[in-house]
């Protein structure tokens, strides 16, 4: 991803230094031939395409590239929204961390190609599945999650497990059907307290305690984090 995310930004330098470049020779030729409209059409050209490469690169620098989901950069601009938004309507923020059972044995079986068209697949159907300004993100390898704002904690519980029967009936080609363990945590009130990626950060650390409960439980299934009273909603 570090790789990838350098060779983006040498693209975005490369991009902008000949638009630069452009610019200057349209601005020569507009001022040698006297003609200001055609300086101004090619200026507006080149910068509407410099606007569109930023725009991309922007968005790759936020997501992951197999899958589509937010990566971690892309979570931490996006949790103050979501923290803002649980403590302006008086709900909570839910974690919901997702790992996929037994993914190693699918690519030491089927092959790496395979993995990928499978986390592939299964980032598309988070984003189609996830609502109400909830976000997907991949942790790393199989490990995503979802992160977003809740009525309560048995909302968050709910949305959990719509998303663990889904995934056990998503196919892929080529690939058999996967389960998936996840781990559910949740904070209100005082849980909300701090800056919004401590906050998102101390859930996630969490909801990967109650993820592992669920790997040691016999996996496919949902564990949520015995919380202490300040990281739950009021009732």
């Amino acid at each position: 991803m570090l790789i990838t995310a350098v060779c983006l930004a040498c693209q975005v330098i490369l991009v902008f230094s000949v638009t630069v470049t452009l610019l200057d020779r349209v601005v020569s030729l507009a001022i040698l031939a006297g003609d200001m409209p055609l300086f101004v059409g090619y200026t507006a050209v080149l910068l509407r395409r410099a606007e569109t490469l930023r725009r991309r690169a922007e968005h790759a620098a936020d997501h992951d590239q197999l899958t589509g989901l937010l990566n971690r950069r892309g979570l931490w601009n996006a949790v103050s929204g979501l923290v803002g938004s649980a403590k302006a309507q008086s709900w909570c923020v839910g974690v919901v961390a997702i790992d996929l059972d037994h993914f190693k044995k699918v690519n030491d079986v089927f092959g790496h190609d395979a993995g990928d068209a499978l986390l592939a697949a299964l980032g598309a159907h988070l984003q189609e599945s996830v609502d109400n300004g909830a976000v997907a993100v991949r942790t790393g390898g199989e490990e995503l999650a979802v992160v977003g704002c809740f009525r309560n904690q048995e909302a968050v519980i709910l949305a959990a497990e719509r998303l663990r029967r889904s995934i056990a009936v998503l196919r892929v080609e080529g690939v058999p059907p996967v389960t998936a363990s996840m781990g559910v945590a949740v904070g209100a009130g005082g849980g909300l307290s701090g800056e919004p990626r401590e906050v998102v950060t101390r859930l996630l650390t969490l909801a990967d305690r109650a993820l592992y409960e669920a790997k040691a439980a016999g996996r496919d299934r949902v564990k949520v984090f015995a919380a202490p009273a300040t990281l739950l909603p009021a009732s």
